[in-house]
């Protein structure tokens, strides 16, 4: 997925540099690095307080949005994962409540697809759409809780990128153009080196940097995220 004036997430290879600031002179890490016995900790802990719909709850909730008993049928993945695929009529579909449905197929651990194509990409528009709203809530509320709400690189409209990219590398620890890369002047990547120094993480600090750059990313309304095949072409969808 792509931002415009925008992210993408990219898969890393083979990078070797080190971050010159997480945790010293980077004001967005401020010295708040988990270890990896803490963040595992942390997020079983969110895991365990998430909602756990699966099973006949699930089937309820599905239902209650619409959908019939008869339009479900469990199915076994490739993988050996079962899930509930949904058969659902067009004039039927086209009535049900799509943010609704996307809610509950984030909160679901039991997973649950439409068999038709039209319907699966609307679905994923939708499902798309609240994730984005889920990040963007929860990046507001940890940079307040970190007391960083009016303090963290603010993406003005107009603003160019290779000035508003660069002051978020900085903010979370990074020299400039070891996390970002601007294309075009108006779209902004991940760069390849920025999720392999996490991937590589040992004592914190390169995962604490790169949640710092995507916890602005995810609060800047100001910035779209699209999917990396759609950057540019008119029509797009985006969120």
């Amino acid at each position: 997925m792509t931002l415009h004036a925008n992210f993408r997430s990219l898969l890393a290879a083979g990078a070797t540099a080190t971050l010159v600031a997480c945790g010293n002179g980077a004001p967005g890490i401020d010295n708040r690095i988990e270890t990896t016995e803490q963040r595992i900790k942390r997020q079983k802990a969110e895991y365990d307080a998430s909602p756990d719909i699966q099973g006949e709850d699930l089937r309820r909730r599905l239902n209650a949005l619409g959908i019939e008993d008869g339009w479900m049928t469990p199915i076994t993945e490739d993988r050996g994962i079962e899930i509930l695929q949904l058969r659902v009529p067009a004039a039927a579909f086209d009535r049900l409540d799509h943010r609704a449905l996307a809610k509950l197929m984030i909160d679901s651990r039991h997973r649950f697809e439409f068999a038709d194509p039209r319907q699966v990409r609307i679905a994923a528009l939708h499902h798309g759409a609240e994730t984005h709203e889920r990040d963007k809530a929860r990046a507001l509320k940890e940079l307040a809780e970190r007391g960083q709400i009016d303090t963290y690189p603010r993406y003005r409209e107009g603003m160019a990128m290779q000035a508003f990219a660069p002051r978020l590398e900085a903010w979370c620890g990074y020299r400039e153009e070891q996390a970002l890369r601007v294309v075009d002047g108006a779209w902004v990547d991940y760069q390849p080196e920025m999720v392999d120094l996490a991937a590589r993480d040992v004592d914190g600090r390169a995962t604490a940097s790169f949640d710092c750059v995507k916890r602005v990313v995810d609060a800047t309304t100001e910035l779209r995220r699209r999917f990396i095949g759609n950057r540019g072409r008119q029509g797009a969808i985006d969120y």
